[in-house]
């Protein structure tokens, strides 16, 4: 009878190894496949092959399509047009191309004018010009035109208005601040090592082509 019991124990025991191990194995199997798996899966996050939305350039620009069909190249579909920019090698700035939608002929933004793609607001393109991150540059380019409609230095965060205008900032010298804005964070900007610029209030109506220099003027953080 005891020798009986221990031959059961001892099959009962070995089935239960049996059992152990062959679960082990098939988990790791199992594991390396969801691993290798993952692997495979894992997108591509330099280069983009389906369009997603998202909003480039300046605060209240036209909403785009988005596609990046190689590394410095970069497609934007917007209601009328579709945009494509290439980063240069030899300057900082992109090459940008213009295509209507309801044509096949393209055009390049003159290559005289070298910066960097900042949005489309109906038949207006925004470029932003420069290196630096305090003293920049825009650029209006009227897309029916073919011509550049606006030059002009700015600081701080320009936007186009619910309106269709466009809002920004003409640096200032201190001298010429007629009236002085407030400035509550001038303390907070020299306690961090920058410095205190101004800015001059100017609209621009891209429909008439004009610009409203306001007697209003912005404080603006300086590096």
């Amino acid at each position: 009878m005891n020798r009986f019991l221990q031959n059961a124990f001892s099959l009962a025991l070995f089935a239960a190894f049996a059992f152990l191990f062959s679960f082990c194995q098939n988990n790791a199997a199992d594991k390396k496949t969801d691993a290798a798996a993952d692997a495979k899966q894992a997108p591509d996050t330099t280069v983009f092959s389906t369009e997603r939305d998202t909003l480039i350039g300046f605060k209240g620009m036209e909403r785009a399509a988005y596609t990046r069909p190689a590394a410095g190249t970069a497609e934007y579909r917007y209601q009328r047009y579709k945009i494509r920019t290439v980063d240069m090698n030899s300057q900082p700035g992109q090459s940008i191309t213009i295509t209507p939608l309801d044509s096949a002929d393209g055009y390049n933004v003159p290559a005289g004018i070298t910066g960097f793609f900042a949005g489309v607001v109906g038949d207006v393109l925004f470029m932003d010009i420069g290196t630096g991150p305090s003293l920049r540059e825009i650029l209006v380019f009227n897309l029916k035109t073919k011509k550049a409609v606006l030059k002009s230095e700015y600081v701080g965060d320009p936007e186009v208005l619910d309106n269709g205008k466009f809002w920004y900032l003409r640096p200032t010298d201190e001298k010429e601040v007629t009236k002085m804005p407030d400035c509550p964070e001038r303390a907070e900007w020299e306690k961090n090592g920058f410095t205190v610029g101004y800015g001059q209030v100017c609209i621009y109506n891209p429909a008439t082509n004009t610009e409203v220099r306001k007697s209003e003027w912005r404080c603006v953080q300086m590096q």
